[in-house]
C-alpha cells in the first residue's frame, strides 16, 4: 500500500527484529534491504526471517539489487541474468508477488543505448515474475531525465543523493536524503 511523505531507510546490513522494532519506533514506515548481484548467496542478502521481521515489526519491505563495482558495462544480456539471479533471491527470501523492487542504476561505463537495453531486459523480467520495478538513479548513469522517462520500461525512480537529472514529466517517487547515518545500531541511508 502507497504511504506518501513515509520516512524509509535502505541497508545492505542484515536486520535484527529489534532493530527493526527500534527504527520504527523513531518514525520509519518501512525500509529496503538487498540482494547481490552474484548466484552465490552473500551475507548482505535478504533473508526469509528477515522478511518476516518487517512483517512482524509492523514495517513495509522493498527489495533492490546493488550494482556492480563503478565501470560496469550494462547489456540486455546481463540484465536478463541479473533479473535471473534478483528472482531467485527475492523467492527464496519469500518476498511476496506485486513487491517492489529496484534496479540500481549507478556506476555505468557504458552508453545510453547500452543502459536502456539493460535497465528494459531485466525490468521486463521482474514483471514476469510478478514483481513491480522501478529504477534507482545514481551516478554516472548515461541517461537525460527525458530518457529515464521515455527509454525506460519502469513507471517509479528513487533519486539518489549525487547530482542526476529530473525525471521529465514524472519525477521521483522516492527521494534519498542522507547516507551512512548510523540509527538504532544499524548503518542506514
Amino acid at each position: 500500500e502507497a504511504v506518501p511523505d513515509a520516512l524509509v531507510f535502505d541497508t545492505e546490513f542484515p536486520c535484527s527484529l529489534a532493530q527493526l522494532i527500534a527504527l520504527k519506533a523513531v518514525g520509519f514506515r518501512g525500509g529496503v534491504r538487498t540482494v547481490t548481484v552474484d548466484r552465490a548467496s552473500d551475507p548482505s542478502d535478504v533473508t526469509a526471517r528477515e522478511v518476516a521481521d518487517f512483517m512482524a515489526a509492523g514495517l513495509g519491505l522493498m527489495i533492490y539489487q546493488r550494482p556492480r563495482n563503478p565501470g560496469w558495462l550494462p547489456s540486455a544480456t546481463l540484465g536478463k541474468a541479473d533479473a535471473g539471479v534478483f528472482v531467485a533471491k527475492a523467492t527464496a527470501a519469500g518476498y511476496m508477488a506485486g513487491g517492489s523492487t529496484w534496479d540500481d542504476l549507478e556506476g555505468i561505463g557504458g552508453s545510453a543505448a547500452a543502459t536502456v537495453a539493460y535497465a528494459n531486459e531485466k525490468a521486463n523480467d521482474m514483471k514476469v515474475a510478478k514483481y513491480a520495478p522501478g529504477d534507482y538513479v545514481g551516478f554516472d548513469v548515461p541517461l537525460t531525465g527525458d530518457e529515464l522517462y521515455h527509454d525506460l520500461v519502469v513507471g517509479c525512480y528513487w533519486r539518489s543523493v549525487s547530482d542526476v537529472p529530473n525525471v521529465t514529466w514524472r519525477g521521483y517517487a522516492v527521494v534519498q536524503i542522507a547516507e551512512n547515518l548510523s540509527v538504532s545500531g544499524l548503518v542506514v541511508d
